[in-house]
């Protein structure tokens, strides 16, 4: 086998097990594909002649891997496998009918290339032209039919012609419109997963109005059809925005917060570009944007995808903080008003300022020589430098005092007016009025009288 079909041995050992077991086994689809593009690739599919699933059992076994029965019924199952440090996903499939046959249901051509993998020459089994159309830099579909065999292929194109820096065919691109309404037919779960997949590419914008010209992307999400020319500025904003800030010290940061995952392979930094997507639904179409938001068809869209209730949450947080963080940049702010936005924004204080910025320069059409963008991208940095640098405590102060020790202390019982003495406390120390536990002590004895008034006045009007 030549070394670049090797992918740190992982290849070979699956080739040596499999030629002990079956009489034919062939390498095919993304593998194949990124190796002749020169790309590393960590995922393996292979298709056998029968027995796949059970061949798949015995080679997660003897690779020491996890089995994953993907389709019983058609003999499709996976290994996912752990080697130097790396996550590798080996794929086997039964073969339905010959070779040639089984390519010709694959979606694309640069899909449908195979290898035996017990040839020791590794000649190319290409009878599609997919060579060809990776040499023309070309995502040409195999057959109209390969979208109404599966309609998830529908953004699979859009999303590899992205990734690839490819363009879609034009008859392909003709058959993607014609049966774009198919896409609702779809699980909401492989919707969501490919969605996301083309979130997470870096000029994801493109992308997006690839789809929203086919109209697929009306069709995925009905909510921003007709609506969707300033939620793509907005996206293609924000993926602007991000490179220019990489020589600033607190974008390593930056990049980790947005990294840290929210529920599966999905980001913080995807679940920011969706909402950038969706952020205006539920308010009308102005700048600055109100703060009395509805977020509840926001929530529709992340529930009918099948996001996480943490996910959803996120992504209404991030909604709601982005006029809190268009009026915060809209001068230097005091660290008390730094506190209280990050109060507020519940964990997604960054997402929000990040939204906030793209959406207003998506509103002043992308022209940062206007003087109503002049100060907030200065404004922003200088938020996001004190948030990860050594001016932390500004935002979050250290525990003086706990609820316990109020209880103790002034023999009080658990409720809100705790919770609102504390929070005075911390209010206190980002103002520089209290800084070690015997002020903090001090300030509570002088304003508890007043805070038992107003928490009885609150139990009374409710």
């Amino acid at each position: 086998m030549p070394s670049w079909f090797e992918t740190a041995g992982v290849l070979e050992r699956v080739r040596l097990f499999l030629r002990e077991r079956t009489p034919q086994a062939y390498i095919v689809g993304g593998y194949l594909r990124d190796q002749l593009l020169g790309k590393e690739s960590k995922d393996i599919d292979l298709l056998v002649p029968e027995e796949a699933v059970a061949l798949g059992r015995q080679l997660a076994a003897h690779l020491g891997g996890s089995f994953v029965p993907l389709d019983e019924e058609r003999g499709v199952a996976r290994i996912v496998l752990k080697a130097e440090r790396e996550r590798y996903l080996v794929d086997l499939s039964q073969m339905r009918g010959a070779l040639e046959a089984d390519l010709a249901r694959r979606d694309f051509t640069i899909d449908a290339i195979a290898m035996n993998l017990f040839d020791p020459e590794a000649h190319l089994i290409d009878p599609y032209g997919g060579q060809c159309d990776l040499k023309e830099r070309v995502v040409r579909a195999l057959s109209k039919e390969a979208f109404q065999d599966d309609p998830l292929r529908l953004l699979r194109g859009v999303r590899l012609a992205g990734e690839l820096g490819f363009r879609v065919e034009s008859r392909t691109q003709g058959w993607m419109c014609c049966h774009a309404s198919l896409i609702i037919t779809v699980s909401p779960e492989r919707l969501r997963d490919e969605l996301c997949k083309i979130l997470a590419l870096e000029g994801s914008a493109a992308s997006l109005r690839h789809l929203e010209g086919t109209g697929i992307l009306g069709a995925v999400i009905p909510e921003i059809q007709g609506r969707s020319e300033h939620p793509l500025d907005s996206l293609e904003s924000l993926e602007g925005i991000l490179p220019a800030w990489r020589e600033w010290s607190f974008f390593p940061h930056l990049l980790s917060h947005l990294g840290q995952p929210t529920a599966g392979d999905r980001s913080r930094l995807i679940l920011l570009k969706l909402t950038t997507l969706l952020h205006h639904l539920g308010q009308a179409d102005k700048h600055p944007p109100s703060e009395a938001l509805d977020t509840s068809s926001l929530e529709r869209v992340l529930r009918r995808l099948r996001f996480s209730t943490l996910e959803v949450r996120l992504g209404q947080t991030i909604a709601l903080g982005n006029p809190l963080a268009w009026r915060l940049t809209l001068k230097a702010p005091a660290p008390l008003d730094l506190y209280r936005f990050f109060r507020e924004t519940k964990g997604t204080g960054v997402e929000a300022l990040l939204l906030s910025l793209a959406d207003r320069l998506a509103a002043l059409k992308g022209d940062m020589s206007s003087l109503e963008w002049q100060g907030h991208p200065t404004s922003t940095k200088a938020i996001l430098s004190h948030y990860f640098g050594e001016e932390r405590e500004w935002i979050f102060p250290p525990t003086l005092l706990t609820g316990n020790d109020l209880q103790r202390r002034f023999h009080l019982e658990p409720g809100p007016l705790i919770g609102h003495l504390l929070e005075a406390v911390r209010e206190a120390q980002v103002e520089g009025k209290v800084r070690g536990r015997e002020e903090a002590l001090k300030l509570i004895e002088e304003i508890l009288p007043q805070e038992r008034a107003d928490s009885s006045t609150r139990r009374r009007r409710r």
